[in-house]
């Protein structure tokens, strides 16, 4: 029985699972029972990304976009996504700021002259990252080492905000 935990869901029901099962294969059997898709999870009230392993015997919460906390995962995804797709449509070194919600909107300004095919180029990029369902991925690196990468990508209010941390190791997301 050391291969297999309990699991008890946010809808009461109960399942023993093997160890190590990811929180996105158990989402797949509860999906049907949500309006929107699962984006996240919460193991004993923890936010966790959905490819986390459950390792011991808990309590799971499936997020979508009907709870506070899903929405606010899928919108730093949405952030991410526009800012990945606007690099590779203008360069890298293109400035951009995301300043605040807007309505039912985000308030983003891009540091450089546009027009409105650059904008479509921007879309159909977002669109195009969108179908070829890449995973965001989270990793933990050196803080040192999240310095030098902020500072090679010319982000110093990144590097002056690592400098103030104690911590060893930083937790960073990576898309593509």
């Amino acid at each position: 029985m050391d291969n297999f935990i309990n699991i008890h869901f946010s809808d009461g029901t109960e399942k023993e699972i093997p160890k190590n099962t990811s929180c996105l294969e158990l989402a797949k059997e509860k999906q049907s029972a949500f309006k929107y898709d699962i984006i996240a999870a919460k193991i004993d009230n923890r936010l966790v990304e959905l490819n986390t392993k459950v390792v011991a015997s808990c309590h799971i919460e499936f997020l979508d976009l009907s709870t506070h906390e899903g929405n606010e995962v899928y919108v730093r995804g949405l952030k991410y996504l526009f800012i990945k797709a606007v690099k590779e449509v203008m360069g890298y070194t293109i400035g951009i700021r995301i300043e605040h919600s807007l309505d039912k909107g985000i308030y983003c300004e891009i540091l450089d002259n546009i027009n409105e095919e650059v904008v479509n180029s921007i879309e159909n990029k977002m669109r195009e990252l969108v179908t070829a369902n890449i995973a965001f991925e989270r990793i933990t690196v050196t803080r040192k080492d999240a310095i030098d990468y902020f500072k090679q990508i010319n982000r110093p209010d990144k590097v002056g905000t690592l400098n103030f941390i104690t911590q060893t190791n930083v937790t960073l997301y990576r898309f593509d």
